[in-house]
């Protein structure tokens, strides 16, 4: 089946040996965010100990809204 075909290509190339070119690895600090496109990254993190906090909070942004009010205020601001 072509579908398990290509999601084997794609595991393979985001594990094992190969994977290391495609990964990103830092740590966050206190007051540290992160943001990134949850549609076109593929993210995970690495283990932490259990006796650590750690906060996380996950939000969602609709991009058609984004996008309008860019273009609205664009709009505005280029008839000043």
């Amino acid at each position: 089946d072509r579908y398990f075909a290509a999601r084997k290509v794609m595991y393979d190339s985001v594990s094992g040996d190969g994977a290391q070119r495609f990964e990103r690895r830092f740590k966050l600090g206190p007051g540290d965010l992160l943001v990134f496109d949850n549609r076109r990254c593929l993210h995970g993190r690495t283990a932490f100990p259990a006796s650590s906090q750690r906060h996380l909070k996950g939000c969602y942004v609709d991009r058609d809204s984004i996008s309008s009010t860019y273009f609205t205020l664009r709009r505005k601001t280029q008839h000043c």
